[in-house]
């Protein structure tokens, strides 16, 4: 079941993803590229090896018993047998990796100085800036679709917004749906990155099934509550530390001069009657992925207002 656990710890991390982790490691930001793939175009797996996939990723994801995974076990490694030629012709071959390999390192080797200055571990395009529990967008959109139909005032308030979807999400000075939907758990003016690192590093990648559970909005921001289980979903089922901000809630409007953080003060707007708060009939399922948000280089940073 080696091949399965590896398929389900990298579920969710793209190409780009894990560039950006290996850009965070050591001092060089030089990640060391090599041939695996032959193309970069892959053809469909065999229904054989796909069927067993399959059958192992549900039970790895249940409490099944251990003659049910043996047999998993046993039908994974018939397919990967029988299909050994298809996985053959995947791949570079080894001895054109190790070349590769061998000469980038000698490279970057003989690009170091002689003498290296100490620095700061970690600059500032490395520094979290949060912890968050990303959602995806059109998954929300459903979510307040449900909602509309069975509110018609909220159907209103949406309605009435429906011109602001095209507005840029982080400019203050529009209007704008948020459409990198996150749930944040700590923020860097609340914790250390010692602190982010121990509490979040270990649950990058992992899913937790959440739950929306109302709407809460104004004229000036409209929010999702989300009820956050206490360990990841999956076979693994990390503990699941606690949000900083005592309303956990996803920000999917904002008005303009509005920042998506005022979105915490709504259970308060709530009740001063600022605000309105509608309770969902059945809570609606909700998976989200753990990551990191970085702050950017100062010449990158242009009113970037929606990671509160």
């Amino acid at each position: 079941m080696i091949v399965v656990k590896f398929y389900c710890f990298y579920r969710n991390t793209s190409v780009s993803v894990l560039r950006e982790r290996l850009l965070n490691v050591g001092t060089s930001n030089e990640p060391i590229e090599i041939p695996f793939f032959l193309t970069n175009e892959l053809p469909a797996l065999p229904e054989e090896v796909k069927l067993a996939l399959e059958r192992a990723i549900n039970m790895l994801a249940q409490d099944i018993n251990c003659t049910d995974v043996n047999d998993a076990e046993s039908s994974m490694r018939l397919a990967i047998q029988n299909n050994q030629t298809y996985f053959d012709d995947l791949t570079a071959p080894l001895e054109h990796t190790k070349q590769v390999f061998n000469s980038k390192l000698s490279h970057m080797i003989s690009s170091l100085p002689d003498v290296i200055e100490s620095r700061s571990p970690v600059g500032l395009s490395q520094t979290i800036k949060i912890a968050s529990l990303d959602f995806d967008y059109d998954k929300c959109c459903s979510v307040l679709d449900s909602v509309k139909n069975s509110f018609e005032q909220v159907k209103q308030y949406f309605d009435e917004r429906e011109d602001h979807k095209s507005n840029d999400e982080n400019d203050t000075t529009q209007n704008r749906f948020i459409r990198s939907v996150h749930c944040t758990f700590a923020h860097n003016s609340q914790v250390t990155q010692t602190e982010m690192m121990a509490l979040f590093n270990h649950l990058l990648g992992c899913n937790v099934d959440a739950k929306a559970t109302a709407l809460l909005y104004s004229d000036n921001v409209a929010a999702i509550e989300v009820e956050i289980p206490d360990v990841t979903s999956g076979s693994a089922r990390h503990p699941v530390p606690r949000p900083r901000n005592e309303f956990q809630h996803v920000t999917v409007w904002c008005g303009q001069d509005v920042e998506a953080k005022e979105s915490n003060e709504l259970p308060e707007q709530v009740k001063s009657k600022i605000a309105q708060k509608v309770l969902f009939k059945e809570p609606i399922p909700l998976c989200g992925s753990f990551s990191f948000w970085h702050e950017q280089e100062p010449d990158a940073l242009i009113n970037d207002t929606s990671k509160q």
